[in-house]
């Protein structure tokens, strides 16, 4: 209980992180105090007895395993780190036989075996806490590398692109080149636009909807009505997004090559947390079923990429519109 007090208190007001503090005093009383308290609760000359060791073993683990854990001296102090967990756990096993020699007196053979089965435990638990802040403190220096390496390149992008970009466009305003102006600006959304989406599909998980919008940016002026069916947030891994941005923009291109359609409506939902359905219909000349099967058309290559990945494409009838193409994609790929 005391070592949950602790953590709540230190979670609300700051305690034992990064630059350490005075809450660190609660685990570490935590640990010095519980053989004394046990050692009072039992009648004299039964403390450490028992090889049993459930008077002794076990309850300093937790603060000792968070010490060797927690960097709580500091990066000013890391070289004294490991040595003042290490001094810390020598004294919580040393408290013990203290205890022992004042109560008891001459210690026997029970009373050696119980500590020595605690002062195991906390050895344990300090290696322990140790191998598991290494696995921890690699994972986090990993991803601090990918998160500098991420700004590094944004920084480059705005350095060298954008500041680039506006420069040009303040010269040819200072010239009164409207058209240039206006050229330089459509660059620069240009530029902006291809970061943004670089940035996107850097991430673990992208978002459907914005796969959709981006490349319904590139046709939407070609129509006089788009409707994009209430889909909610759905995400989907960095690998699928991929390749989905590649399949939407292919019916996106379909829809935009019949010159003759004006109305385009995108619906896609998600069956039993599995299986991604898209449709893309649209109100040109129509489709026929059997361009799925030529070669050389995009959509046939689409439905072959679908395939591989255990999905498929298909050509739905629809009362409103005279084209519906189907694609479904499984979520996750079969191990």
């Amino acid at each position: 209980m005391i070592h949950f007090i602790a953590a709540r208190v230190a979670f609300r007001y700051g305690g034992p992180f990064f630059n350490g503090g005075v809450w660190i005093w609660l685990w570490v009383g935590a640990a010095l105090l519980i053989p004394l308290v046990m050692a009072g609760l039992v009648p004299i000359g039964e403390y450490g007895a028992s090889s049993a060791c459930f008077q002794l073993c076990g309850y300093p683990l937790p603060p000792i395993v968070f010490l060797a854990f927690y960097p709580w001296l500091g990066l000013a102090y890391d070289r004294l780190r490991p040595a003042a967990s290490a001094l810390f756990v020598v004294v919580v096993a040393a408290i013990p036989i203290a205890i022992m020699v004042g109560i008891n007196g001459d210690l026997n053979s029970g009373n050696w075996l119980g500590w020595a089965n605690g002062a195991s435990g906390y050895v344990l638990a300090y290696i322990g806490g140790l191998m598991f802040g290494r696995i921890t403190r690699d994972a986090a220096d990993a991803q601090v590398g990918a998160q500098q390496e991420a700004y590094t390149e944004i920084f480059r992008t705005l350095h060298d692109n954008v500041q680039t970009t506006l420069d040009a466009v303040k010269l040819h305003y200072q010239r009164g080149e409207d058209s240039a102006v206006a050229a330089k600006l459509q660059a620069l959304i240009l530029i902006v636009s291809a970061e943004r989406d670089r940035l996107t599909f850097a991430q673990r998980e992208v978002s459907l909807p914005h796969i959709i919008s981006r490349n319904l940016a590139q046709v939407v002026d070609l129509l006089d009505r788009v409707d994009i069916r209430r889909m909610g947030s759905i995400y989907v891994s960095q690998e699928l997004g991929i390749f989905l941005n590649g399949a939407i923009g292919a019916l996106f291109r379909n829809v935009i090559a019949q010159t003759s359609a004006r109305h385009m409506e995108v619906d896609a939902r998600v069956i039993n947390d599995e299986l991604l359905i898209m449709q893309v219909c649209d109100d040109g000349p129509g489709l026929d079923e059997s361009i799925l099967d030529d070669p050389s058309k995009s959509l046939h290559d689409l439905r072959e990429r679908a395939r591989l990945r255990g999905g498929d494409l298909i050509r739905r009838q629809s009362k409103e519109f005279t084209t519906c193409i189907e694609i479904w994609i499984p979520l996750y790929e079969d191990e």
